[in-house]
């Protein structure tokens, strides 16, 4: 029962993705989704938001098989992961032709960014990685640490001069 619900709730999912992606204007062969980053090709992300809740076990079993689905049909597909579910980058990473993962700071629901990082230099070793909202000590704090190749800072500042100094 929950396979059969799950993979509809998948085909659905791909089915409204090609739909907003038919009408897309491309851009330099590629495509911007919602969350306005640039892939090439047919390009959009996955959410990893319920795995807060589940254990590595009940991801493999009930979910794995129709995020690969969701990946294989798209060109670019990236993972959205709130900070709490960050444990679950692992899994996440077994995904085939999963290009990317983007770790959202939803502190104080999840893990301090400096505890993240061996998980952020995870994914770096062969995905691309998208910091979200994270503060511009935190990014100090983090930047050093990582590599700038496929690096993705998407955070919001609030002034111009903060903005500034970051750059």
């Amino acid at each position: 029962e929950i396979g059969r619900l799950t993979k509809r709730c998948a085909e659905a999912h791909m089915q409204s993705v090609a739909a907003q992606l038919d009408i897309l204007p491309r851009y330099h062969g590629g495509t911007c989704e919602s969350y306005m980053h640039w892939t090439p090709g047919r390009g959009n992300w996955l959410t990893a938001d319920v795995t807060a809740i589940l254990s590595p076990e009940i991801y493999r079993s009930f979910l794995f098989e129709y995020d690969q689905m969701v990946v294989d049909s798209l060109d670019t597909c990236w993972m959205h992961v709130p900070s709490g579910s960050a444990w679950m980058i692992p899994e996440f990473l077994r995904l085939s032709g999963l290009k990317g993962v983007q770790i959202v700071n939803d502190s104080p629901a999840g893990p301090e960014a400096r505890q993240l990082i061996p998980l952020m230099k995870m994914v770096q070793e062969h995905h691309c990685l998208i910091l979200r909202k994270y503060e511009p000590e935190e990014l100090f704090e983090l930047l050093p640490e990582l590599s700038p190749a496929g690096l993705l800072v998407d955070t919001q500042c609030k002034s111009l001069t903060e903005a500034q100094v970051l750059v």
